[in-house]
């Protein structure tokens, strides 16, 4: 069975995606309505009518699925939600993974780097992200990660 997988982090890295995931295919980017980039030990979006996240879409079958799956740690790091998304003129269920404790861990700057490949790799506007970066690290009881 092939879905339609959103990318918005460190899958957006189409090299990484390449290796980690090989049996996932690039379909393009799309925007998802409804929703912001949030973090808390790593990326993450939660619900804001008002915001829109640019997201890559990859579609996968079920050994791709078992592939991103490792990827996120799931079902302990990321659960699996489905959400609505518009590609191609068409309105597709998409497979996103979202991060199950908000906990707000300091990013390491090597992550952040991370992220920034993806975003090159979809000629994203990093500003998005750096804009949750600064206020992630406003939040309070921010947790350095130790890892």
């Amino acid at each position: 069975m092939k879905q339609i997988c959103i990318a918005y982090g460190r899958n957006l890295d189409i090299k990484r995606m390449k290796q980690k995931c090989p049996h996932a295919k690039l379909l393009g980017k799309a925007q998802l309505y409804g929703w912001t980039i949030d973090f808390g030990k790593y990326i993450t979006l939660i619900p804001d009518e008002n915001k829109v996240v640019p997201v890559g879409l990859w579609q996968i079958d079920e050994i791709a699925l078992s592939e991103i799956d490792a990827i996120e740690g799931y079902p302990n790091l990321y659960r699996r939600e489905t959400v609505q998304i518009e590609f191609n003129n068409k309105l597709y269920n998409a497979l996103i993974y979202l991060l199950n404790d908000p906990t707000p861990y300091a990013l390491p700057l090597d992550y952040i780097d991370r992220l920034k490949i993806g975003y090159n790799d979809f000629n994203f506007d990093f500003k998005i992200i750096q804009q949750a970066i600064n206020k992630h690290n406003k939040k309070p009881n921010l947790i350095v990660n130790t890892n």
